[in-house]
């Protein structure tokens, strides 16, 4: 797909979406059914994003074996900002695409908790070498990547330790060689993802995407795509809802 191309695809989005509504609801219902996609935990404001997430992390003391544990994970701009303003501690994250941030976190078999840049400084690390490690991790501690297959050829992906958002955020996820595909993160461990040329396929997706967030059950607002190794913002917020691509 070109560059150019991409005004096209979102355009078919809207008209594809517009088309079926009422089968995107009956769809969205059964894979809901399927494999549990959106289960009662999933995030329906900052508030249950606080509740899920343990975002107060320990004494720097109590902080076991931080190097093998800081992974990389994706939340939204929405918590970066709860957080930091309950806690009066800035997290260490970055940037990532629409409303998604790349955010270091320490894993656990119990919770996954926040990283401050305070404690980058108590364990001297440079915030650069520490993403680059997190990486690494995130990797290493994904678990058994699970794909199920929805309608028109719409794919959820979870991992078996709970950490699929960072998948988003390594390198081979979207590199030059890669098939394009479209995103849609809905859950701390869900993704949605369909081939980029498949056009009913990214219509369906964008329709799920509407459904969860006009239900307020999604973690992100943002369709997102990879393309010719560059990720892309295809659709966020209100465009996402109205479908005016």
């Amino acid at each position: 797909m070109t560059r150019a191309s991409l005004g096209v695809l979102g355009g078919l989005l809207c008209i594809f979406a517009m088309q079926m509504p009422a089968n995107a609801e009956n769809d969205l219902q059964n894979y809901q059914t399927y494999a549990e996609v959106v289960p009662e935990r999933v995030q329906s404001s900052v508030v249950n994003d606080l509740a899920i997430v343990k975002a107060v992390t320990p004494d720097i003391e109590q902080i076991e074996n931080f190097s093998d544990r800081v992974v990389v994970q994706i939340r939204t701009e929405e918590f970066i900002k709860a957080v930091e303003a309950r806690e009066g501690r800035k997290l260490v994250y970055e940037p990532f695409l629409g409303d998604m941030v790349a955010v270091l976190m320490l894993d656990s078999e119990e919770t996954i908790s926040a990283v401050y840049y305070d404690e980058l400084s108590a364990h001297d690390v440079d915030e650069t070498v520490v993403f680059e490690l997190a990486h690494k991790n995130t990797r290493d501690r994904m678990g058994e990547v699970i794909s199920n297959p929805l309608t028109l050829n719409v794919e959820q992906v979870m991992s078996g330790n709970g950490l699929i958002s960072g998948q988003m955020t390594l390198p081979e996820t979207c590199a030059v060689g890669t098939q394009d595909q479209v995103y849609f993160l809905y859950d701390y461990n869900g993704v949605l993802k369909v081939d980029a040329e498949d056009m009913l396929g990214v219509a369906r997706l964008a329709a799920y995407a509407r459904n969860l967030i006009l239900t307020e059950k999604s973690l992100s607002n943002t369709v997102m795509m990879c393309q010719d190794g560059e990720w892309l913002e295809v659709a966020q917020g209100a465009s996402v809802r109205g479908f005016t691509f």
